[in-house]
């Protein structure tokens, strides 16, 4: 009895207990969360506006739940979410103004998707800050030459940074002009940075050009005006931005730009500095004789302060430069330059109808399957042995391959080098043939002795299209030192005039 007393008291006081707690009530509603700048006012004029590229920073509170996002608007019409509490904004101030004050509005976003029934916000005052821009200019080291021309026939390529305190997007395009900055500015899209002018008239005083952007084999639709050959040139350049401020304009190096005399162009590419000169007026003459009184000249190695003088910036600046011309003679004495050169650079030469006569010397220790030689007649050098090395001397014979040429002798105090060669095989677009071979002196490795092997000491080549026409005469002989029997004029005639057809 007694513990049934007990059990029945206790049921009563957890019934009694239960009555007492139990949640009674309406559930309260979600609070809309606040939103806050980092800064509340800026009060900033004149010269201390900020520029148009501005960091801004918030926060927000919700007193029952938490933030989840934000909500920004500069204008309290469209809204853009962001879960972040800072970002950096590029202004762009309304065209024709130099100041604006942007309004920034932000509302907080709680986890429950209510925002903020008001919002944050505040005013930035922005100024417009000037673009500018820079060529670029290479500058060689020892060492290491490059290649930014002081001369240059009227093929020439620029390049240049432009930039913009209120970001580089801020920039709406380019202006140049050529000579003269008071000129009516051609102008360029702003994302170019390279431009390569090609002269319509090449052997006008003054003329128009051709405006390539970048690697494009297609001009832009208008030409450039006013480039002045035979004379310094100056590309001046500025840029604009989306507000109409410009920079200022900047002037490039003086540039000597030379007027294209004739349809020959003679390469100077001999690297001796005692020889170069003496080389050069041999090949000169050579023409002269033949009445070609007028040609052009490219010094190809001479170089200045670690930089090519007379060469292209690249390439494809260097291949154009090439194609104003039909004919080229090209004199060498260091094959690894030239032939990796012109490997690189005369292909739409030909292919234009260009034609080349070029005589190159050969170290001792050239490649004897360099692909360097793909673009000319020859495609290999004759293998030496170990020790041995090949020379022409004094009073060796030049024999003509061909009937019609001029037997040659070979004139000279020293025994240089000379490597023979070998001609590619004939093919369905060119046919290839020897035109002299020489007594050849092996020394080393043994007893000196002459070698006249007409299959293995080669030394002149030509190549002939299909239809019979001859667009590459190659020589592996100093012919300077090879007018021994007096007859070289013959030579060139037959050569120049009558195969290339100068």
């Amino acid at each position: 009895m007694k513990y049934t007393l007990y059990i029945i008291l206790f049921f009563v006081l957890i019934t009694t207990a239960c009555k007492k707690n139990k949640f009674e009530g309406n559930i309260n509603t979600n609070k809309a969360p606040k939103t806050y700048m980092v800064v509340d006012t800026i009060n900033r004029s004149g010269s201390n506006r900020y520029n148009s590229q501005v960091k801004v920073s918030w926060w927000g509170n919700d007193e029952d739940g938490y933030i989840k996002g934000y909500k920004i608007s500069f204008d309290l019409v469209n809204w853009v979410y962001t879960s972040k509490q800072d970002s950096i904004f590029n202004l762009i101030i309304p065209q024709g103004n130099d100041t604006f004050d942007f309004n920034f509005y932000i509302k907080a976003v709680d986890n429950l998707n209510k925002e903020d029934e008001g919002y944050a916000s505040i005013k930035y005052p922005i100024k417009n800050s000037k673009p500018s821009i820079a060529f670029i200019v290479p500058s060689g080291s020892a060492g290491i030459i490059t290649k930014n021309p002081i001369k240059s026939f009227p093929v020439v390529k620029y390049n240049w940074l432009a930039s913009d305190p209120d970001g580089d997007q801020d920039i709406d395009h380019i202006e140049i002009c050529l000579n003269d900055s008071l000129l009516k500015p051609y102008i360029l899209n702003a994302s170019i940075k390279e431009v390569t002018f090609i002269a319509e008239q090449p052997s006008a005083s003054i003329t128009s050009c051709k405006v390539y952007v970048g690697q494009s084999i297609s001009p832009l639709s208008d030409v450039i005006l006013n480039m002045a050959t035979n004379k310094e040139n100056i590309l001046y350049i500025r840029s604009v931005d989306k507000v109409g401020s410009k920079s200022n304009y900047i002037a490039s190096n003086p540039l000597y730009i030379k007027k294209v005399n004739s349809d020959i162009l003679m390469i100077n590419a001999i690297v001796s500095s005692s020889q170069r000169i003496p080389v050069q007026d041999f090949y000169a003459n050579a023409l002269k004789a033949q009445n070609k009184n007028v040609f052009d000249t490219l010094q190809a190695v001479e170089i200045v302060n670690n930089n090519y003088t007379e060469l292209s910036v690249d390439n494809l600046t260097q291949s154009r430069v090439f194609n104003l011309f039909k004919h080229i003679i090209w004199i060498t004495d260091d094959a690894n330059f030239s032939l990796a050169f012109g490997q690189k650079t005369t292909s739409d030469f030909f292919k234009l109808g260009g034609n080349m006569f070029m005589a190159s010397a050969f170290a001792n220790n050239w490649d004897t399957t360099s692909s360097w030689l793909d673009f000319t007649p020859v495609k290999a050098l004759v293998p030496q042995k170990t020790g041995q090395t090949y020379r022409m001397v004094d009073q060796a014979n030049i024999a003509n391959a061909v009937s019609g040429w001029p037997a040659l002798k070979f004139s000279t105090i020293g025994a240089p080098i000379v490597r023979p060669i070998f001609k590619f095989d004939n093919n369905g677009t060119y046919n290839y043939e020897y035109l002299y071979n020489a007594t050849i002196r092996i020394t080393g490795g043994g007893p000196s002795y002459d070698w006249s092997n007409v299959d293995s000491t080669n030394v002149i080549a030509k190549r002939a299209n299909s239809s019979g026409k001859t667009n590459f005469i190659f020589s592996a002989l100093p012919l300077e030192k090879s007018n021994g029997n007096s007859n070289i004029d013959l030579f060139f005639k037959k050569a120049l005039i009558d195969e290339l057809q100068f």
